[in-house]
């Protein structure tokens, strides 16, 4: 484990939701969802992100940065070399972008290595997103405050990627990954 609390940034990255979260040290300090299913093309949604980056800049005093691995392989009916190509564009446009606003090269984690530092454990045939969540809400009861919620009481999609940013984020600060 990593010792001294800093300010960390965590992301995960998609192109329909980024979710992005603050951690002081282990503690939760905010998350910032940004929604990009309306924008068209990835030149919009660099845009947005950019702002939206700008803004946490001036917020908060970010000394790391965390991001999920994009998929790099054929995952069975869920990735196709299109996709993948996709993906990986986009991590770049924005990994690019954090190291243009933060000056700080963002270190990549992959996901399923990032559960099992945290001690989750997705069930085959189970969705990991649910049980990410309950993870996190049990890890963080200010996170859990924070979460909002559909008019049927339901969890909002994006929060799920705030909770997997969340452990994206100290699963990065846990490990002490060396910045290439």
């Amino acid at each position: 484990m990593c010792y001294g609390n800093k300010m960390i940034l965590g992301l995960d990255i998609s192109t329909t939701t980024i979710g992005i979260v603050v951690l002081d040290g282990e503690e939760w300090v905010a998350s910032y969802p940004i929604r990009l299913e309306k924008y068209k093309t990835l030149y919009d949604k660099v845009s947005i992100v950019q702002q939206t980056l700008i803004s946490i800049k001036q917020t908060h005093p970010i000394k790391d940065i965390y991001i999920e691995s994009a998929l790099k392989k054929f995952r069975g009916g869920m990735s196709s070399a299109s996709v993948i190509s996709l993906l990986q564009r986009w991590n770049g446009m924005v990994s690019l972008l954090l190291y243009q606003v933060f000056g700080i090269i963002p270190i990549e984690v992959p996901v399923i290595s990032a559960r099992k530092m945290l001690g989750i454990k997705v069930p085959k045939g189970q969705k990991p997103k649910p049980i990410v969540m309950e993870k996190i809400k049990y890890l963080s009861p200010e996170f859990d405050k924070s979460l909002s919620y559909t008019k049927l009481g339901n969890i909002t999609q994006y929060e799920y990627d705030n909770a997997d940013a969340f452990v994206i984020a100290l699963a990065g600060k846990m490990g002490c990954v060396e910045k290439k």
